[in-house]
């Protein structure tokens, strides 16, 4: 599954652009004020996230947001 780049998302609206399951946890761990590139990846309890579309996603980015990437996905290979 092809992963979803957002490149320039304020650290308070990172709540909105997570599947639910992860909004919680993302609002701990950012900065409201900062802006940050979120990668989204397959997230359902059965996805498993390999490494080669992972690796697509970080070539297709441009330069990351100043405050740091987010990657998001279940289980990572």
């Amino acid at each position: 599954m092809k992963a979803s780049i957002r490149e320039r998302v304020s650290g308070a609206r990172l709540r909105d652009g997570v599947p639910p399951l992860y909004r919680d946890e993302i609002v701990k761990g950012s900065d409201p004020a900062g802006v940050y590139t979120l990668v989204l990846c397959a997230h359902t309890e059965r996805d498993v996230v390999h490494s080669a579309p992972l690796l697509q996603a970080f070539r297709r980015l441009g330069e990351p947001a100043i405050n740091g990437v987010i990657v998001v996905g279940t289980v990572f290979t």
